[in-house]
Formats: C-alpha cells, structure tokens, sequence
C-alpha cells in the first residue's frame, strides 16, 4: 500500500502547481486529485506512510473544520479582492490563510456542530434549522434581487452618469449593445460616397463602433456591423460579402491574444479576398483592476487616479504590437489601443477629464469612455475614417 500512497499523495499535491486557469475546472484534469484523495482515504493506514503524517494531530484538526473552511475561504478572498485597487499581491492572499482558518474554527464550533448534532444531544432541531435558515436566507435573498434588477443602483455615484439621458439601470450594458441596430444594414459603395466601413467582432467591436459615432460624430448610416466570436468567417451572410466589397474600411474587433495570432492570421486572410478597403486590427484595453475600491476614495481625489494595465493584457499588446512590427497581420494595420492612455510607468486613468468613469466592467467603454477615447482614437490612429467622410457629413 505504501508506494501507491504516495502516489496518491502526489497526485492530489502536484495538480495544485500545474494547474492553471486555462484548464477546464471541474473537468477532467479534476479527476486526478480526486481520484488521489479517495485512494488516501481507502489505504492510507495511520501507522505508514502519507497516513502517518495525516494521523497527525494538526493535520487531523484542519480536516476537521476542512468544510468550514471551504464554506468561508471564497468571501474572504472576494472581500479582499473587490477592496484592492491594484491586484493583491501572492504573499497577501497566502497571509489570509490565518485568518481563514480562525474563522473556520469558529464556523466549525458555533454553526457546523450544533447542527450536526441531534436535537436530543443538545444540538439543533429540524424544525430550527429550518426556521434559522430561512430568516438569514430571505433578507439576503431581498438584497441580491434588489441589486440586480437596479444594476447596482448607480444612482449612489454620479461618475457613471454620462449625461441624464443614459443614466439608469444596465446603461452601460445597454450602450454596448447598441451597435446591433446595425446588423445587416447595406453599406454605399465607398467609391462613390466616401466613409463605408465594415466592423465584425464582438463587444470590442461595438466599442469601436460607439467610438466613431459619440466620438468622433462619424454618421452611423455609413457603418454595418456583423457579429462574430473566434477569428473564422466561416461562410458569412451575402450581405456581410457585399458590404465587404464596398467598405473603405474593414474594423476587426474580437481582442487579440497572445496566442491567437495565427487564428487572425487567417481571418485577415479571409478579408483581404473580400474588401479592398483598409483592414483595422483594434487591440485590447484595460482600465485596471477593480472599480469597486476606487467608489471608497474620497471624491476629491479619486479623480485623478491612475491604475496600472493587467500584466495579462499588457502581454497580449506587447506580443501584438512585435508581431505587427515584423510584418505580421498584413495587410490589416494593427491598432494599439493603450497607447492612446497609458503612461510611461504603464498606467491608464479610470476617469475621464471630465470625471466621468471611462469603463464601468474595466474593458467596456461607458458613453463617456467613448466620447474621450474616441477622439483620441479618430484624432490618431483611425484619423483615415475622419478623412474618408465627406465634408458636409462631418459633425463637430
């Protein structure tokens, strides 16, 4: 039993340092240490081997208020994540260890023993359970619903009212999903009329497209939107290969990641035998880690605040920008998004000058977002669509 012990072990230690994000838990991977962990609890013997070092009266104590400490771990950790306003460090969610198994050992006394003890044992009846469960639940209950049908009442913070139309519940939701109005509409031929401008993605597209229409005050009538998740066309719609071949421009609007380029690779391929517009490829942004925390700063100074990119991001635009400096992503012309922000020591402001929030989710533009960084946009980078729209279809 002892060698296969210790391969139980190893199996249920191991994962804990291979896994990673990109794995699909629960999912197969899951079945190795739990597969580990049934095997120690069946032969594990308390005299050799692993069993030994679990017998052992600390470890025998943390297996005891084990499913108390499941039950508090993720509030505690969650709590500590929506108060920081920069991702907490490995070695301060390593230190909230302790006091999560403080709280644990609490939990375990006071809430795990008395009910699992029978009523005639001085523990718990059935009927006060019940009773005690349904007196925290329906409170908790009331909130949560209240909560999300009011969006988080925005109405407790005046920098996520863009102007009094938008102001209210899921405006910022409501904002980005604008764009779909434009599904499927037929573009003029961009040789006779100018501005004519394909965009296909996702919410990142519809950012682009709320951009050039609050931003830069480019006439919706020009633009067509189709949206699409990965980077195939995969047959697209007659209409989607007619606008195509009129389009001055074609905007390509899904997030690039480090690792995807040879999937855009393909989809610009695809383009390019459709259009002979300009192909725009828009990179990703990021306006920090956590909103929550920044509400807790006094309004005279929160306004100022700049927060640094996620490293994950700043990867994928590093990785994107080398990548188009070596030829890659031709004929499309890769826009870097964070530049038109981001400083030297690799920070971005959460506020527009105007002290409006520029994303509410940290990747999505609110209508204010959109109007600053869209001019930013269309002043630089994308000042070709400017160009293209006739002068008396121009708006200030």
């Amino acid at each position: 039993r002892g060698p296969v012990c210790w391969a139980a072990l190893a199996m249920v230690l191991v994962p804990m340092a291979l896994f990673t994000e990109a794995d699909p838990l629960p999912g197969l991977p899951t079945l190795v240490p739990v597969l580990g962990a049934a095997l120690l609890l069946t032969l594990a013997e308390a005299r050799q081997g692993p069993g030994r070092w679990l017998a052992l009266t600390p470890m025998r104590g943390l297996g005891l208020i084990s499913y108390s400490a499941y039950l508090v771990h993720q509030p505690v950790l969650a709590m500590a994540r929506v108060a920081s306003l920069e991702a907490p460090s490995t070695g301060f969610m390593l230190a909230l260890v302790v006091p999560i198994l403080a709280l644990a050992a609490l939990f375990w006394r006071f809430v795990e023993q008395p009910f699992r003890t029978p009523a005639a044992a001085g523990g718990l009846s059935r009927s006060r359970v019940y009773a005690g469960a349904s007196a925290v639940m329906a409170p908790l209950l009331a909130i949560g619903m209240a909560l999300h049908f009011s969006s988080g009442m925005p109405g407790r913070f005046p920098e996520l009212a863009a102007d009094s139309n938008g102001f209210g519940a899921a405006q910022n939701i409501s904002y980005n999903l604008k764009p779909h109005a434009l599904t499927g509409q037929p573009l003029p031929d961009h040789r006779t009329s100018g501005l004519s401008v394909m965009v296909i993605g996702n919410s990142y597209a519809r950012d682009f497209i709320n951009m050039a229409q609050d931003g830069a005050g480019l006439p919706a009538d020009r633009f067509s939107y189709f949206e699409i998740e990965g980077c195939s066309l995969q047959s697209p719609p007659p209409w989607v290969i007619t606008n195509l071949a009129r389009a001055s421009h074609v905007v390509m609007g899904s997030g690039v990641s480090a690792g995807g380029h040879v999937c855009v690779e393909q989809m610009i391929a695809e383009i390019a035998r459709l259009t002979g517009g300009e192909i725009l490829l828009i990179g990703l942004k990021n306006f920090g880690w956590n909103n929550n925390a920044l509400m807790r700063v006094p309004a005279p100074d929160r306004y100022d605040i700049r927060v640094p990119v996620l490293e994950e991001t700043l990867i994928d635009n590093r990785s994107s920008l080398a990548h188009a400096a070596r030829g890659g992503f031709a004929p499309a012309r890769y826009i870097d998004m964070l530049a038109l922000v981001i400083d030297d020591d690799g920070r971005v402001p959460v506020f527009t000058p105007d002290r409006q929030l520029i994303s509410q989710d940290r990747k999505h533009l609110t209508p204010a977002g959109a109007r600053y960084i869209g001019k930013k946009l269309f002043d630089g980078p994308a000042a070709s669509l400017r160009a293209a729209t006739p002068t008396e279809l121009r708006q200030p």
